[in-house]
């Protein structure tokens, strides 16, 4: 496994244990926002990110999950993968083709 797909799976993971933390606390609103425990340099990586994306929100001393930003951030996630991935399978499947009329 490379690199790359270790750090993406720890921030996957990270952001996995975040969100239930938030969902679990029923921080889902200004009203319910409570504190994030301490996070490991990924967990505040990822909360730097979501932070970014309104995801997550800031109010008062704490920070509640916004349901609608998050699963449109899922969303532009998936689609930017997708947009990603399809000259790179197209690639390969002309690549492959070619070899085997060779």
């Amino acid at each position: 496994m490379s690199t790359g797909a270790v750090a993406g799976a720890a921030s996957r993971r990270a952001e996995r244990r975040l969100v239930e933390h938030l969902r679990g606390a029923g921080a889902v609103g200004p009203p319910s926002a409570g504190p994030i425990p301490g996070q490991s340099w990924m967990g505040a990586r990822v909360l730097r990110r979501l932070l970014r994306a309104g995801a997550i929100r800031e109010a008062g001393a704490g920070y509640f999950l916004d349901e609608a930003a998050y699963a449109a951030y899922r969303s532009r996630r998936s689609r930017n993968t997708a947009l990603i991935m399809a000259p790179v399978v197209a690639v390969a499947i002309v690549v492959i083709w070619w070899a085997s009329t060779r």
